[in-house]
This record gives structure tokens, C-alpha cells and sequence, in this order.
């Protein structure tokens, strides 16, 4: 009996470890979303000293962006592929006369440029917590105009209440937050739109 007991209690306490921690969704996979437009993630301009920024949001960004239903976010290897061929070393050399290129390389109708302000931790009186930070475009594969934007800079203790409950320390399950409040509004236009929604937050 108390194997048993034992054996429960550590399945028990793994469960809820594994459910602390942060949950990278998957996007939806290609067979089922192939009638939807597709949607091209750009490289996203790294602002700050972590050299793994863009890859670890990238992924967060076509997980969150696959669950809208939405869309059919490009794979992130056809991206690097097509950014190869053309010879574009970063998202900064997709100049607006070079976006519809790149979009009809990618067969993607729309194109989601990033830049990343912050990853990593920031120092507090009550010790160092996770800041994440970054600003999204949606581009128009066929002019290069600004469809819809978005901004938002969190940290771990933005939803922090009374005896710290509810503080984000992961730097992974912040990203995921952000990513979500980031695309809350996100709504692909219908033909005919401008720009869309803008949003900023700190």
C-alpha cells in the first residue's frame, strides 16, 4: 500500500509540474488548414543580446497564430529557403518593393513582420523576473501596406497579486502570454481594408 501511495503521490506531483510549465502550441497541420490563406512569419528583427529570441517566438507565433483558424502559417524552413535563393540576409531586406517577391515565392497572400524589444529578465526590488517585448506588422503581399499592427511589453509581474501569486518567472510562459494578448484582435481584412486595428500597450 505504501508503494502504491508513493507511486501516486510522484505521478501526482509530475502532473502538476508538467502543467506549470509553458506550452508551445503546435499549428494546425497542413492538410486540414489547406484551404485557408497562407501566412508567412519573417525572420523577426532581434533587438536584444539573446541570439535564440527570434527562433523561440517564431515558434510561439505559428502555434498561436495556427490555433485562430484563421490561417495556414508558412513553415519556417520554406521562409529560410525562399530568403536564401533571393539572397535577403534579414527581414530588413524586404524592402516594400521587394515584399510582393517574396510573397508569391512563399505563395502567401500576407506577411508578418516582428521586431523583438526585449527577452530575457529584468532586475526588481524582489529579484530578477522575465521581460518580453516586441511589435508585429501584417503586410499585404501585394503592395507591401501595413494591414494590421500591434504592440506589447510584459514582464513577470504584470498580473502579480497580493504574496506574489500569479507572477510569471519563465521566460518561455511570458512569450506565450504575450503572444496570445498580441494576437487577441488579430483578424485576417477582407478585400477592400486598410489598415485594419492598431494596438499599443506597455
Amino acid at each position: 500500500m505504501r508503494a502504491r501511495g508513493g507511486l501516486f503521490c510522484a505521478a501526482l506531483g509530475l502532473a502538476l509540474l508538467c502543467g506549470c510549465s509553458a506550452h508551445v502550441p503546435a499549428p494546425p497541420p497542413v492538410g486540414l488548414a489547406s484551404h485557408l490563406p497562407r501566412v508567412a512569419i519573417l525572420p523577426l528583427e532581434n533587438l536584444t543580446p539573446r541570439g535564440d529570441a527570434s527562433d523561440r517566438l517564431t515558434r510561439v507565433l505559428a502555434g498561436v497564430l495556427g490555433e485562430t483558424r484563421q490561417c495556414q502559417p508558412v513553415q519556417p524552413g520554406d521562409v529560410d529557403q525562399v530568403f536564401m535563393e533571393l539572397r535577403i540576409r534579414d527581414v530588413n531586406g524586404v524592402t516594400r518593393d521587394r515584399v510582393s517577391e517574396v510573397a508569391q515565392r512563399l505563395d502567401a497572400r500576407w506577411l508578418l513582420a516582428g521586431t523583438i524589444l526585449e527577452y530575457g529578465e529584468v532586475r526588481t526590488p524582489e529579484g530578477a523576473v522575465p521581460a518580453v517585448g516586441m511589435t508585429l506588422r501584417l503586410l499585404d503581399g501585394r503592395n507591401g501596406r501595413t494591414a494590421w499592427s500591434a504592440m506589447r511589453v510584459m514582464t513577470g509581474e504584470d498580473h502579480e497579486t497580493l504574496f506574489g501569486l500569479g507572477r510569471v518567472r519563465s521566460v518561455d510562459l511570458l512569450s506565450e502570454k504575450l503572444v496570445r494578448q498580441l494576437l487577441g484582435g488579430f483578424k485576417l481584412p477582407a478585400d477592400g481594408d486598410t489598415l485594419l486595428a492598431r494596438g499599443a500597450k506597455r
